[in-house]
């Protein structure tokens, strides 16, 4: 009586949790709402595997009710057959290790045997469909961080490109007892994210990872981009330049997700070798989001959810840029845009136009319409040719620092086929990493979707593997170059004993150094390896 009881209580509690997460997440920008729960939940239902395994519970019941003296309520029945039979499909046919393709250098090699990036992702049981994983598994993610975490920051606020706005970087303050947040003079690793489209720092799934990155102790910084400009990579490069200046010692990645990997790679293919960076993470990676919204609204399979989603959310991006904005001297154009627009390519178009100053504004070699039609008369990309020209698209080939790019084939969001995928590995410094399933910005695993995602573990291990080879290979030419000076100050003569760039290059990329000093000594002599272990 007692335990019924306690029961219904907590069912109501729950259920007036649920619904008032539910009222409180309509107001959020950059979140899925309640329709486009609903519409995740209709359109799973025509998956085709989902709908196999259903019918096939469906005849197993009718004939073991049919045939056999079997006595149990019918409902009960049919639900342990529908269990049974989706754990033997889940457990044959949804476990997969990822695809990786790359430039077989020794480096990549390295990298990926360290990291172990052939992991099996097993998706959530009851969210292996696209849109299931996407919109549910965000849904329920964020009421996991609302429930039973809370993270804070501290911003750092920079003189923006233009001379006269904000760049914002928010550090996360660590959620572990006796740890200390470090902004300046430390050589604790520094995890730079980017969120995504409509988002801001307190995207959960920044969070998320931010936790993550916390308990690997690395430091983990938010850049807050508020403009509605999505080649515009200056900004990241200030804030970056910044954290690397206050903390020369500390080597720093980067981490992009969804919309925010377009800002990420624009700025890793502007900076190339002159990026403080040591790595970076592109997670369901874009390279031309307006190209990518036509496919969306085009495209009855994508449209079904995520145009509302997009129009809405680019929407409430134009009006935080035009808030952020000090500049008045436009504002009118731009509201009016904002009010007129419905449409994501048509309202990004205006309000690009409408700007002072964007990004790849007078773009050389690209001829740019002078036209005094504005508004609706204006034809959309009249007089905005030149910031087109600044489309990751292309340019794949200027990418300097090392780099993982994380997408799903069943992403419904940004399509994995929009990627010029032969571009991306025809670079040594990328390496692609794909699976069958796994959403956008999702890869929910278990039995309920909270927690480390697999993703994020995969990105970690990916990241510490090339912390660890560029901390290796430092330490060895910092132990050379001591050998050189010592050898040198004492004879000059020795400066023959002092092994090859090729020979260090041998030592450093070796994974058993012990090996190596047996294979100096077997050959008569210590080497360059003697040189440096003596």
């Amino acid at each position: 009586m007692l335990n019924g009881q306690v029961a219904k209580i907590l069912g109501s509690l729950s259920a007036l949790g649920s619904a008032a997460y539910i009222l409180y997440n309509e107001t959020r920008e950059g979140t899925f709402k309640i329709q486009d729960l609903v519409l995740t939940m209709v359109k799973a239902t025509q998956s085709k595997r989902i709908r196999s395994v259903f019918l096939g519970s469906l005849l197993v019941t009718y004939g073991v009710n049919k045939f056999t003296n079997i006595q149990s309520k019918l409902v009960s029945r049919f639900a342990q057959i529908l269990a049974s039979f989706w754990t033997m499909y889940y457990l044959l046919y949804y476990g997969e290790s990822p695809v990786l393709k790359y430039k077989k250098t020794l480096f990549n090699r390295q990298i990926v045997q360290k990291a172990g990036l052939t992991e099996t992702f097993w998706p959530c049981v009851w969210l292996t469909q696209a849109d299931a994983m996407t919109v549910l598994g965000s849904f329920f993610s964020d009421l996991e961080f609302l429930l039973f975490y809370d993270m804070e920051w501290k911003k750092t606020k920079l003189l923006s490109y233009d001379g006269v706005n904000d760049v914002c970087m928010d550090w996360y303050i660590p959620q572990q007892k006796g740890k200390v947040l470090e902004t300046k003079d430390s050589a604790d690793p520094v995890v730079v994210l980017v969120h995504g489209l409509g988002g801001s720092t307190d995207a959960n799934y920044l969070k998320k990872f931010a936790r993550a990155a916390h308990s690997n102790g690395w430091r983990a910084v938010s850049y807050d981009w508020w403009r509605l400009d999505f080649a515009e990579w200056r900004d990241l490069d200030i804030g970056i330049n910044h954290i690397a200046h206050e903390n020369p010692e500390a080597p720093i990645v980067l981490v992009c997700f969804s919309a925010g990997t377009h800002v990420g790679l624009r700025y890793l293919q502007e900076s190339g070798k002159d990026s403080p960076l040591v790595a970076a993470v592109a997670v369901s990676p874009v390279q031309d989001l307006i190209e990518e919204y036509s496919k969306i609204r085009d495209v009855p399979g994508r449209q079904f959810i995520y145009k509302d989603f997009v129009n809405r959310t680019t929407k409430g991006m134009a009006r935080r840029s035009l808030e952020n904005d000090k500049r008045d001297d436009f504002k009118e154009d731009y509201m009016a845009a904002i009010e007129e627009e419905t449409e994501t390519d048509n309202l990004y178009d205006r309000c690009i136009f409408n700007s002072v100053t964007y990004s790849c504004k007078n773009h050389p070699g690209v001829n740019v319409t002078q036209t005094s039609l504005r508004g609706k008369e204006r034809p959309k990309f009249l007089g905005t040719e030149d910031h087109y020209a600044g489309a990751v698209a292309g340019k794949w080939d200027r990418i300097k620092v090392t780099t993982l790019l994380l997408h799903a084939h069943d992403d419904p969001v940004l399509a994995y086929s929009s990627i010029e995928w032969d571009d991306v590995v025809s670079n040594k410094n990328l390496i692609a990493m794909s699976t069958a399933k796994g959403g956008h910005v999702a890869w929910h695993e278990g039995i309920f979707p909270f927690g480390e995602t697999w993703s994020h573990r995969q990105c970690l291990k990916f990241l510490a593997s090339v912390l660890d080879t560029h901390a290796t290979t430092n330490f060895m030419l910092q132990v050379m170059k001591s050998a050189k000076e010592v050898y040198l100050n004492d004879d000059p003569k020795n400066y023959k004993k002092i092994p090859s760039v090729a020979r260090i290059a041998r030592i450093v990329s070796s994974t058993d150094l012990e090996v190596m000093r047996l294979q100096d000594e077997n050959r008569g002599g210590k080497g360059g390896l003697g040189l440096i272990t003596e």
